[in-house]
């Protein structure tokens, strides 16, 4: 509270001086946390906290823009709080899910503004446009080595899980997914997607990606994970996938019907059975 003080009276009395970079960073990174403290019912808080974030990192373009070359702590300091209000706002937009699509997309429109060239922003618009339209994916499975198309489970419920070795919370899922497995057999199935492979190098050798993907493996077995895993860290960024546990829930059809099913997937799971019915 003290820093956020700081940061508003630096704003209001020096908006124009180098520190104001430090000042603005702070400012959208105490927002962002609020937000992300938020209770994903409370779309009121939400919105209120979601404006006055859109209004610091718009104040924050207009300061930069004026070409304020601030002495940076080390290199990319500040381009690192850019980056963060995006996270941030990107957050705000999941968690307008309860409200609409078209209030989603509302905000979307005006993060595209702020942030052009965006290629999340982009991602994440691809991935509104993508509800209730076919979900498509086919992969080799980790495990097993079969060759895995979501086409194939037509007929079934499809949860596709994204998820990493890592994420506690994603491990600590796993048994409820056991357990709504077992209690719809034979129609419901699930698939998992890791990114476990987002921290690793671009020119790793081929032994450093056979030993993640044993790591990965290991993993999935001891947690009890006997569905299909790809290990692909670029469907995540793909489908702008911003925390974890996130899953998907595709229909009979073969269409996507939730973006984010973690909270409710019980109740979806029957709602789309009760529709083969």
């Amino acid at each position: 509270e003290i820093q956020d003080a700081r940061a508003q009276g630096i704003l209001l009395e020096h908006p124009n001086l180098g520190i104001a970079d430090w000042a603005y960073q702070q400012t959208i990174s105490s927002n962002g946390i609020q937000l992300l403290k938020s209770s994903p019912g409370n779309l009121k808080q939400i919105s209120r906290l979601t404006e006055q974030l859109m209004e610091t990192v718009k104040n924050y373009q207009c300061y930069k823009t004026k070409r304020h070359n601030s002495t940076e702590p080390f290199e990319g300091y500040y381009g690192l709080g850019w980056l963060q209000g995006l996270d941030f706002l990107i957050h705000a937009v999941d968690a307008l899910a309860p409200s609409s699509r078209a209030a989603q997309s509302s905000l979307l429109k005006r993060i595209s503004e702020l942030f052009p060239n965006s290629r999340r922003v982009s991602n994440y618009i691809d991935k509104l446009n993508s509800f209730e339209e076919p979900f498509e994916l086919s992969f080799t499975d980790l495990a097993s080595g079969k060759c895995i198309d979501t086409n194939d489970y037509r007929g079934y419920v499809l949860i596709v899980d994204f998820w990493a070795t890592w994420c506690q919370p994603c491990l600590t899922f796993v048994p409820y997914l056991k357990r709504l497995l077992s209690r719809h057999s034979n129609e419901v199935q699930v698939i998992g997607i890791s990114n476990d492979d987002a921290g690793l190098s671009s020119d790793a050798t081929p032994e450093q990606r056979l030993k993640l993907e044993a790591e990965v493996i290991k993993c999935a077995t001891k947690h009890g994970m006997d569905w299909p895993i790809l290990l692909d860290s670029k469907v995540h960024e793909k489908w702008c996938i911003s925390s974890i546990p996130t899953l998907f829930v595709v229909d009979q059809r073969g269409i996507l019907r939730s973006l984010d099913a973690r909270r409710t997937i019980a109740k979806t799971v029957r709602n789309l059975l009760r529709e083969k019915s």
